[in-house]
């Protein structure tokens, strides 16, 4: 019964992620990061410029293609119709350029070029259903309970497995980002990745690896990192040296694109809608362009997860504490508030709510909570 549950959850996963592919979004995000994957073949970029808007209308449905380039939008006809306008908006897209290199890569295996940016996003939507399926049933350290599948009534609780992981992967923050030509995605299965190994093996080396491809792939996530790193100082103080290897990789990575990070936090310090960066310039009262930045994120919240995500941290906060009686330092607690500080902190820097930006967090905070009742149960049912 089992594999079969397994089986009918992984063709689940596999029909999602061929939707997906097939009736992706078509977001303008698609265009810049196609034109800097091409830059690797050419210094033109008058003709790069061209290349792209003329491989977008080959290869997108015609109602697609003329949104893209709507005169109507401001700030789609400038950057469609000015070069120098559309390379100016190619510095808020350089910090990514793990997601650029994986679309230079499928577009030379012979993925259609506007597929091969949706390409990573729906491959981090499969990965992330498998890890998120399979870890709740995983042992956890220090020694859980045993794995379910030796408790009594283990069909139904691995049909509890793939009912639980298909709600979180038909909600709107991971199925409608999985359409999307943007690195948001993959960037949040490496940050999942990175606490999976983190906490299921206590493994800092092994943990390196998918944070340092997340801030590759999206350099603002070093925040999470920032946090996770935090975490393990003050529960874990003698293993501070494994850390050592990571926080040179962030080091490395902010000074190989100090010009692009500070150009975009310029700009979105002070400004949240793109069209009116094409006419803003910084000066006067910052402070002010500031706070007005500030306000005008904040409607974003109401427009978000992030307060039904907030619920679900406190119900676990509160479950861990009275019902399991677990410590302030179990990674089931402290961790996941660490995590969910990236959201308030993100928003300093980026003042806005977009759900697309915090999937990482999300997910991470949904497996803990599912975690912990796993763990209730597991002490009232018997074994088997």
């Amino acid at each position: 019964m089992k594999r079969l549950i397994i089986l009918f959850y992984f063709a689940i996963l596999l029909f999602l992620s061929i939707v997906f592919y097939l009736k992706p979004q078509y977001n303008w995000d698609m265009l810049p990061y196609m034109d800097l994957s091409m830059e690797s073949n050419s210094t033109d970029i008058k003709a790069i410029h061209s290349d792209v808007y003329r491989i977008a209308k080959a290869e997108l449905p015609h109602d697609k293609f003329t949104a893209l380039i709507d005169s109507s939008n401001y700030y789609r006809h400038s950057t469609a119709t000015d070069t120098e306008v559309f390379q100016h908006e190619l510095s808020f897209y350089k910090t990514r350029p793990l997601y650029v290199w994986m679309i230079s890569a499928f577009h030379r295996a012979g993925i259609p070029l506007t597929k091969a940016t949706i390409l990573p996003s729906v491959l981090a939507f499969f990965l992330i259903g498998l890890l998120i399926y399979f870890w709740p049933a995983s042992k956890t350290h220090p020694p859980g309970p045993p794995l379910l599948k030796k408790r009594a009534g283990g069909d139904y609780w691995n049909l509890a497995y793939l009912i639980f992981s298909l709600l979180i992967m038909v909600s709107p923050f991971i199925g409608d980002t999985a359409r999307l030509s943007t690195p948001d995605l993959i960037t949040a299965f490496f940050l999942l990745a990175g606490v999976w190994v983190l906490v299921e093996f206590r493994s800092v080396f092994g943990a390196s690896l998918p944070f340092f491809l997340a801030m590759l792939t999206r350099y603002d996530c070093i925040l999470f990192v920032i946090l996770i790193l935090a975490w393990h100082i003050i529960t874990e103080r003698k293993r501070f040296l494994s850390w050592l290897p990571l926080a040179g990789g962030m080091i490395l990575i902010t000074i190989l694109q100090f010009g692009e990070i500070l150009f975009i936090l310029r700009h979105v310090f002070f400004i949240m809608s793109a069209s009116k960066r094409l006419t803003y310039s910084i000066g006067g009262n910052i402070f002010y362009d500031y706070g007005k930045s500030l306000a005008q994120g904040l409607p974003s919240f109401f427009h978000s997860q992030v307060a039904l995500i907030s619920i679900i941290l406190l119900a676990t906060i509160i479950h861990q504490r009275r019902v399991l009686h677990t410590g302030w330092k179990d990674p089931f607690i402290l961790l996941p508030i660490f995590g969910y500080a990236y959201i308030p902190l993100r928003f300093i820097f980026h003042p806005g709510f977009e759900d697309r930006f915090l999937v990482g967090v999300y997910v991470v905070i949904l497996v803990f909570f599912f975690k912990a009742l796993i763990l209730t149960l597991n002490q009232k049912v018997p074994e088997i």
